[in-house]
């Protein structure tokens, strides 16, 4: 119905609101005589009117009951799921590529962008309170994929943004910033003055509004032929 609806999936039941999403849900995969592979993801309901639209996260392998080795020692990544609760462990966790193609909305994005943040804090913290001695570090990539799929916002002349909503989401990257700002003051609350704290980027940012296709380049200098009879190429 329009205030939401019911998701049941193998022996489980979750109360659905449309624009948000479910907790984690685990999933598992019968292999036949071997043992199940169990993994995770979420469900965003979008909307339940004139059609019922469910968007479900790319799989992420359980933590808890990873099918490979994701961690050193392997069991760290059990023991921060059972510290902290589930967490993303994709490598690439935001799903960039469903809102390039149109499945989720700028919104929808964004919520799933902080929800694998919060997800990294509260592990960053948890180890910072837990490591008397020695060094402590984690990588919060949400800057990185925030930016890329809305530096655009900054300009409203770029090829991005026909079509596209833009003004709401001026302010998006400010907001990122000022976000990862507060957690650096969580940081320095919790270590003493003997702590050396290192805030690092890995590369900066600048808007992308052309690109050169290589193929096109190597044909026009020579590096490459058409097949006897043709004036262009193909797709690919």
């Amino acid at each position: 119905n329009e205030s939401g609806a019911t998701l049941a999936i193998q022996g489980q039941r979750f109360e659905l609101s449309p624009g948000e999403y479910s907790p984690w849900v685990r999933v598992a995969f019968s292999t036949g005589p071997s043992p199940n592979i169990y993994g995770i993801c979420r469900f965003h309901l979008i909307r339940t009117e004139p059609e019922c639209e469910l968007y479900v996260s790319p799989l992420h392998l359980d933590p808890e009951r990873p099918a490979l080795p994701i961690s050193h020692p392997p069991i760290y990544s059990v023991y921060l799921a059972k510290l902290n609760g589930l967490y993303g462990t994709l490598g690439l966790a935001e799903d960039t590529w469903a809102l390039n193609e149109g499945v989720l909305d700028e919104d929808a994005f964004l919520k799933q962008a902080w929800l694998f943040y919060e997800e990294r804090e509260k592990m960053f913290l948890s180890a910072i309170e837990r490591t008397p001695r020695g060094l402590t570090t984690c990588v919060f990539d949400t800057p990185d994929r925030i930016q890329h799929m809305f530096f655009r916002c900054l300009d409203e002349t770029h090829p991005a943004n026909r079509g596209k909503e833009f003004e709401k989401y001026r302010g998006v990257i400010e907001d990122l910033y000022g976000r990862m700002d507060q957690l650096v003051g969580k940081v320095m609350d919790k270590v003493d003055d003997q702590t050396v704290v290192l805030v690092m980027s890995d590369h900066g940012f600048t808007q992308f509004k052309r690109g050169v296709n290589l193929n096109s380049w190597f044909l026009r200098e020579g590096y490459l032929k058409l097949l006897p009879g043709k004036s262009a190429s193909g797709d690919w």
